[in-house]
């Protein structure tokens, strides 16, 4: 008999057997909700529908709202591919979230002060003095990857023993 990760690599398999481009994240969605109507269907424990839940939650609402539908497709197949080869347990505590997988999506977590500083060089020439001077700090400041605090995924500022929760 299969235990419940062989049984998602088996279903992850079964729907991923062709190269799917979702248009929409409400695509991505009915996916998922496809993996967890399957699961369900097999009864599953409560325990592990709640992961692919838990997973649903983190790709559409957390990574496709906040970010793009690529990212969460990309963060999706990524996953599930680590699922698959038996490099990640979706049903570990805070199985939804693979670190490998999300750095790959977002490799470059502190991107928004870079690229803030590469439009204004771009719009106005070089730098003036205001503003070198004004970028310093931001440039110094202690940056963690993205995944470092377990509370807040995507936040770059702080790991889980900084972290101030409900902020």
């Amino acid at each position: 008999m299969e235990d419940g990760t062989q049984q998602l690599a088996r279903l992850l398999s079964s729907f991923q057997k062709t190269t799917v481009k979702y248009q929409t994240l409400a695509e991505l969605a009915e996916a998922i909700d496809d993996w967890y109507a399957a699961a369900s269907k097999a009864h599953w424990s409560p325990a592990k529908l709640k992961a692919i839940y838990q997973y649903r939650h983190f790709v559409i609402d957390t990574i496709g709202r906040q970010s793009t539908l690529a990212h969460a497709v990309k963060y999706h197949t990524l996953f599930a591919k680590a699922v698959q080869a038996h490099d990640h347990d979706l049903f570990a505590r805070r199985g939804y979230f693979d670190a490998v997988s999300y750095i790959s999506v977002f490799p470059n977590s502190d991107t928004k002060s870079t690229s803030t500083s590469a439009s204004t060089e771009g719009k106005k020439g070089k730098k003036g003095k205001k503003e070198t001077a004004a970028a310093a700090p931001v440039e110094k400041a202690k940056v963690f990857p993205a995944g470092s605090c377990v509370n807040h995924l995507t936040s770059t500022s702080h790991d889980t023993s900084m972290c101030v929760k409900g902020k």
